[in-house]
C-alpha cells in the first residue's frame, strides 16, 4: 500500500485492480473447467433421456458421411454422441456383433438382446464409444454406427419406437474414400457367403459375384451394395428415413427439414446449417475442402475411369443402379425411391 500526498490531495493506490499474472490465473482456471467438462463427458457422461425412445439412431457404410451429419444432429439436438458402438475391435459389445453379421428380426440371443436395450437406454459408458462426445449431461442420444447396416430390421424390430436415419452416398466416392484411408473395412466376402440366413434371405442369386470380390476395391463395392441392399429391403418408408449425402451438401436446408420432420423435432435456425460447411473429426485431411459441387466430385479426381465403371458394374447387379450412376450426383427422385428394389 503507498500513501500519496502529492497536489495536497491524500489517497491510497492498493495496486492495479489486474496483477500481470491474474489474467494467466483466469485462463488456467477456465482450462481446468473445460478440461473437466471434457473429462465428464467423455468418462462418465450423465443420460437422463430415460428409454430407447429418447435415442436417435445414425447408421450408412463408413466413410458415407455419418460422422460429418452425426456431429450435427448431436450439436443442434443436444444429445449425447455414442460413437460407434458397435466397432468389431474397439467396442465393448464386439464379441457379441462381430463383423458384418446378419441379424433378422425376432433373430439373436438374449445376451444380444439385452446388450442392445442397455445401450439403446443409454446405459452403456466405455471410453470408446463416448470418445467423441462433448456434453456431459443430456436428455437424449445419438448413436451412429457403420458397422450395423445388416442388423437395421433387428434394431427396429426391438426399438420400434427409435427413429432410424440411413445415410447414403455414392458407391464410388464411398469405396474411395475407404481405400485412401488406409483402414481395415473388414470386406472379406466369405464373411457375408459364409452366413446362411443372410444370403437365404437376400443374396442367393449373387453368391457368384460375392464370391468372385478378389481385389480391395471389388470387395468393398460388394460391400457397400450389401450394406445398402439388406437395410432397404427390411424396412419400409416410415420405419427409417433415408437420406443421400450428395442432397445434403447440395440442399441442405430442404433436407433438414425432412429430417427433423421424421425426428419430430424442431429444424434449426436457417444459419445453423453452416455448420454442415465443416469438415468432421473423421475427415481425411485436405480432402473435406471446397464448395460441395468440388466436395460431391472429389472421387472423380482419385478413381480411374475403369474403376468407376467396375464399381458401378457391381452397383447394377445388385440393382441399385437406380439411386446412383456414373454421375457423382445421385439419380432424380433416389432418395423417394430407395425401397423400391426387388
Amino acid at each position: 500500500m503507498v500513501v500519496r500526498r502529492d497536489e495536497g490531495v491524500s489517497s491510497i493506490e492498493r495496486g492495479p485492480k489486474n496483477p500481470p499474472h491474474s489474467d494467466a490465473r483466469s485462463r488456467d482456471d477456465r482450462g481446468l473447467v473445460s478440461g473437466g467438462i471434457r473429462w465428464l463427458a467423455r468418462r462418465c457422461p450423465i443420460d437422463l433421456g430415460g428409454g430407447s425412445d429418447a435415442t436417435v439412431f445414425l447408421a450408412g457404410s463408413g466413410r458415407s458421411g455419418t460422422t460429418w451429419l452425426g456431429e450435427f444432429l448431436v450439436e443442434s439436438c443436444s444429445l449425447r454422441y455414442v460413437f460407434e458402438p458397435f466397432h468389431p475391435r474397439r467396442s465393448p459389445l464386439a464379441a457379441l456383433f462381430p463383423a458384418r453379421t446378419y441379424l433378422a428380426a425376432g433373430a439373436g440371443s438374449e445376451e444380444q438382446h439385452a446388450a442392445a436395450r442397455r445401450l439403446m437406454s443409454g446405459h452403456i459408458r466405455d471410453r470408446w464409444i463416448d470418445g467423441h462426445n462433448r456434453r456431459p449431461m443430456s436428455r437424449g442420444r445419438l448413436v451412429k454406427d457403420v458397422w450395423s447396416n445388416l442388423r437395421l430390421g433387428w434394431i427396429r424390430a426391438l426399438f420400434p419406437t427409435t427413429p432410424i436415419v440411413l445415410l447414403l452416398r455414392h458407391p464410388c466416392a464411398t469405396v474411395a474414400s475407404q481405400l485412401g484411408s488406409g483402414w481395415d473395412w473388414l470386406t472379406d466376402p466369405q464373411v457375408l457367403l459364409g452366413q446362411s440366413s443372410l444370403m437365404d434371405r437376400h443374396l442367393s442369386d449373387r453368391e457368384l459375384l460375392i464370391g468372385g470380390a478378389s481385389e480391395p476395391l471389388e470387395r468393398a463395392a460388394v460391400a457397400w451394395c450389401v450394406d445398402t441392399l439388406v437395410p432397404l429391403r427390411e424396412l419400409r418408408p416410415g420405419q427409417a428415413h433415408v437420406i443421400l449425402y450428395e442432397d445434403l451438401l447440395i440442399r441442405p436446408e430442404e433436407q433438414l427439414e425432412g429430417l427433423f420432420d421424421y425426428l419430430g423435432r424442431t429444424p434449426p435456425a436457417a444459419t445453423a446449417t453452416e455448420t454442415l460447411a465443416r469438415p468432421s473429426a473423421m475427415s481425411l485431411t485436405g480432402r473435406s475442402g471446397g464448395t460441395p459441387e468440388e466436395r460431391i466430385g472429389s472421387w472423380t479426381r482419385s478413381l480411374s475411369a475403369d474403376d468407376a465403371a467396375r464399381i458401378m458394374a457391381v452397383v447394377e447387379r445388385f440393382g441399385l443402379d437406380h439411386l446412383y450412376a456414373a454421375d457423382p450426383l445421385p439419380r432424380h427422385g433416389a432418395a423417394e425411391a430407395a425401397f423400391e428394389i426387388a
